[in-house]
């Protein structure tokens, strides 16, 4: 079916830009009336363009987008089949709008909403199964909504945090690369002519400097070749689930770095098991549905050891291993379970842990960033003075 690219306004005013299928332009505009969205251009986007566009892939801040303006059309009174048109045409994503278009005929046919969600796990997941599901069966599937917008939210910033956070290192270590690839492929062979003319000995620092151009050079595209099939190899690697555990505990113990990803791992233990039991949802319940969304097969590991635990009906803080966990988090849900407050003591711990990753991230970066200039500097300074000792020879042998 041909899709339309639409600028709309509504009655009051306010600007809607999206994309609809229909069987022609007509069809189109009879739809988007029906919705009382009145036109402003409407183009036929052409199949090619579709084609390259068509990702097979929701992206985290799609889906707060979808949650936020999901429970805004809830609390609306806009029926849940029309709440679902309407996030359909408004998204950009071909792939999410066929999803929420088969989401909306599922419910048309008499399925509920968690269970024609739950077909796209990919997309949706666990957690937001769960919440759906308890907010269709206690009447609050708005209030659900809006808490799953919040979490999803702040895992997105958490994310961007550290992203920002290395994007520096990664450039400057990049661009120290390739520093060093020019120097080697133009710079030195340029001084091997001019010493080639001449009979001066040449020094070790330069024959080796001269030694690694000549192998830079002729084994260039092989090098690119062989550090591609070692990322791809690693990759690969890290699929089979016993590297993947090993890789995962290993991390963690890595210094400075370890600590970092471990207080990452926690803020997201703590958010999720926050907003799970704060929407009603068991605590075995929750600690199955985190042992998946963890990332981590070393603490999805400890996660089921814990759930095992609680199903013989011990406390979980008794569970807690603290070099797994935390000594801090230990107590605070001791004290969250003696008090009743397990939820407050989870959402206290989950903002100290953002505000420990955020200086964390900080202190790392401060570190990195003069750690590579000073390795591009001393690479650069060994290249360059390796070159030129030839000449200080030839000028103290002129002087004699």
């Amino acid at each position: 079916m041909p899709s339309y690219r639409y600028v709309a306004r509504d009655l009051e005013g306010r600007r809607y830009k999206g994309i609809i299928e229909a069987t022609n332009e007509r069809e189109a505009r009879r739809i988007l009336k029906l919705r009382k969205l009145y036109v402003i251009s409407l183009k036929k986007e052409s199949s090619l363009w579709k084609t390259l566009t068509y990702k097979k892939k929701v992206t985290l801040p799609e889906l707060v987008l979808f949650t936020s303006q999901f429970a805004t059309l809830l609390r609306s009174g806009i029926i849940l089949t029309e709440c679902l048109t309407t996030l359909s045409s408004q998204t950009n994503n071909p792939y999410f709008r066929d999803i929420l278009n088969d989401v909306r005929k599922s419910v048309d046919s008499g399925l509920s909403l968690s269970e024609a969600l739950s077909k796209y796990p990919n997309v949706f997941p666990k957690i937001f199964i769960s919440l759906v599901r308890t907010g269709e069966i206690t009447g609050s599937l708005d209030i659900m909504l809006e808490r799953l917008s919040r979490y999803f939210d702040e895992q997105h910033e958490l994310r961007e945090r550290i992203k920002s956070a290395t994007t520096y290192p990664i450039i400057v270590m990049v661009a120290a690369i390739l520093v060093v690839i020019f120097m080697l492929t133009f710079v030195v062979p340029t001084f091997q002519r001019i010493y080639g003319r001449t009979n001066v000995p040449l020094p070790l620092p330069t024959r080796i400097t001269i030694l690694l151009g000549d192998f830079v050079k002729k084994n260039l595209f092989i090098i690119f070749i062989l550090f591609f099939l070692i990322i791809i190899g690693i990759k690969q690697a890290l699929k089979i689930k016993k590297i993947k555990r090993w890789w995962d505990e290993f991390k963690l113990n890595i210094p400075k770095i370890g600590n970092l990803w471990r207080k990452v791992l926690l803020n997201r233990f703590t958010s999720t098991f926050y907003v799970l039991i704060t929407g009603g949802i068991l605590i075995t319940q929750s600690l199955e549905i985190l042992e998946d969304v963890m990332g981590n097969l070393y603490f999805s590991e400890n996660l089921r050891k814990i759930l095992s635990g609680v199903l013989e009906g011990r406390n979980l803080s008794e569970l807690i291993d603290e070099n797994v966990f935390t000594p801090l988090l230990k107590q605070m849900i001791a004290v969250g379970e003696r008090s009743g407050r397990l939820d407050s003591m989870l959402e206290e711990y989950s903002r100290f842990s953002q505000r420990e990753i955020e200086i964390g991230t900080k202190r790392i970066t401060s570190l990195i960033e003069p750690a590579l200039t000073l390795f591009l500097g001393i690479v650069v300074f060994f290249i360059v003075i390796s070159m030129y000792l030839p000449m200080f020879n030839m000028v103290r042998l002129f002087r004699r």
